[in-house]
């Protein structure tokens, strides 16, 4: 909407105040992976709690819509069972195509 016109000073042009009424609601969401690999041979160390730290951050501090975790490692130390929150090639996709499928003025 156009609120009118500023005001003009020597010479030079008028500003226009321009103001957008937002018509939308902006989903904010994120995908956070952490492996840990710890099955392999070189095994890592954080890169799962990082990813929770992060998923929390999201959330709490930047009120994030909804966030998904994928990981390899629960944070006692157990390996991760459920199929679909495992990060494989497979789930990363899926989970990249559910990211993907957004609005114009979305965040992720």
């Amino acid at each position: 909407k156009v609120r009118g016109q500023g005001p003009r000073t020597k010479g030079r042009p008028r500003i226009r105040l321009v103001y957008f009424e937002r018509s939308f609601h902006m989903v904010k969401k994120a995908l956070c992976c952490g492996l840990n690999y710890p099955k392999g041979q070189h095994k890592l160390y954080g890169c799962v709690n990082d990813c929770l730290n992060w998923e929390h951050l999201l959330k709490n501090t930047f009120d994030f819509d909804e966030t998904r975790v994928l990981i390899d490692q629960h944070p006692d130390g157990s390996l991760a069972t459920a199929p679909t929150q495992i990060p494989t090639r497979d789930n990363i996709l899926a989970q990249l195509g559910w990211l993907c499928a957004s609005q114009p003025g979305d965040c992720l």
